[in-house]
């Protein structure tokens, strides 16, 4: 669903308040006093919330908004209504999308609130309706693009060697790190001043702060390197028990914990809604370990989507698993190809290995770095035993052009 709003109202004064509300969020508007005006905008291609004044409970006002919503079940709608009749179109919202209603006098604050909220719920749920549809589609496309197996039959693997040695240089010479320290160790021997009287040689106050800053950096690769090696060492499957609700907690407060990290380039997390049935289930899992995993998801939606971008979680669920996905907008790799693609797909897990030869010093304070997120990320939730799988997929968002999302889809057990 776009941005983009639809009011319909017969009160001049109305609309030109709500005008200047929309205006302050900077989505886009078309209003409209013509009742077949309205319908060959909600008949058009393009998604929209439409602002429904109701303020005027006529006959003929209240026979337009019933055949509206039975006409258009699935169109989202906020209704503009008088406050002592609010409680008649509580039947409404049940039997309809009317996300909300918003009594008069219209505030701006709670108008904002309705209208930012019912865009956010109306952009999941479009999302949603899109995986559902496709949902077989994918799932035999992924099947396809991750059968690692047949990937290592092929000559891919004979480039394997050279392939690691490239992304090691990229992981630990680009960016802070070895390579920086190597370079002010250079910078050091050959700035230092020795003093011949005190025996010790003198250096710039400069370079010894930018020497202890890529020190500091060395010891996070150490501390990084060790906790991969501890987590693939594992061998022994999870057994503790995790209540789901508690795991949508827990992964709620850490989307508000990662605020700061979208905040870099202004992006957003929106969250879809917790399948209510699936309260009372649980899963096996190892909470610790879960939070590293989906930080590492996140942090990678993150770096590599674009400023202003949005990122969605969303759920859903079968008779066994519990699915999660995390979708992020996909651009151009280096070698001119979209997102994840057949000749990339089998080396996102494989140890150094990077989608991107530049690396962002903005997000250094990731856990696992220098390539190794998503070979930890695999191997936690194997011992889950769970399932990820990455692939590209049509954005749903913008269906008037060719543009496609990076998804990340991963699979948990339910007890």
């Amino acid at each position: 669903m776009s941005e983009r709003i639809l009011l319909y109202s017969q009160n001049k004064e109305l609309t030109e308040q709500v005008k200047s509300y929309i205006k302050d969020i900077m989505y886009s508007l078309e209003s409209t006093d013509n009742i077949d005006k309205l319908y060959s905008l909600l008949n058009s291609q393009e998604s929209s919330l439409l602002v429904y004044d109701f303020l005027e409970t006529t006959k003929e006002n209240q026979n337009n908004l019933a055949n509206i919503l039975s006409e258009y079940p699935f169109q989202l709608v906020i209704l503009l209504i008088n406050r002592e009749e609010g409680d008649e179109f509580l039947q409404m919202m049940e039997n309809y999308h009317v996300y909300d209603i918003v009594s008069y006098p219209i505030y701006k604050f709670k108008f904002h609130f309705a209208i930012t909220k019912a865009v956010t719920y109306g952009k999941v749920m479009s999302k949603i309706s899109d995986f559902k549809s496709n949902e077989k589609q994918v799932f035999e496309s992924m099947i396809k693009v991750f059968d690692w197996r047949k990937e290592l039959d092929t000559r891919k693997v004979e480039s394997l060697a050279n392939e690691l040695i490239h992304q090691i240089n990229i992981s630990f010479f680009h960016g802070s790190g070895l390579g920086s320290l190597i370079s002010t160790l250079s910078i050091l021997f050959s700035k230092a001043k020795f003093d011949e009287e005190k025996k010790v040689y003198l250096v710039h106050e400069k370079i010894y702060h930018l020497l202890k800053d890529n020190y500091d950096e060395i010891l996070k690769l150490s501390d990084s390197l060790t906790k991969t090696q501890a987590i693939l060492a594992e061998k022994d499957y999870y057994t503790e028990k995790l209540p789901l609700k508690d795991f949508y907690s827990a992964l709620t407060a850490m989307v508000k914990g990662m605020k700061p990290i979208a905040g870099i380039k202004n992006q957003k997390i929106v969250m879809g809604d917790f399948p209510r049935e699936l309260a009372s289930k649980s899963i096996i899992a190892s909470p610790e370990n879960l939070k590293l995993v989906f930080d590492e998801l996140l942090t990678n939606a993150i770096k590599y989507s674009e400023d202003g971008d949005t990122i969605y979680i969303l759920f859903s669920h079968d008779k066994t698993d519990l699915g999660i996905r995390i979708l992020n907008p996909a651009y151009k790799n280096s070698d001119g190809t979209v997102g994840i693609t057949e000749g990339n797909a089998h080396k996102i897990f494989e140890p150094f290995f990077r989608l991107t030869n530049v690396v962002d010093d903005r997000f250094m304070q990731e856990t696992f770095r220098f390539g190794l997120g998503l070979t930890v990320v695999n191997k936690i939730i194997d011992l889950h035993k769970g399932s990820i799988s990455f692939y590209t997929t049509d954005n749903s968002m913008r269906k008037d052009t060719n543009t496609k999302d990076v998804c990340v889809w991963v699979r948990f057990p339910i007890l």
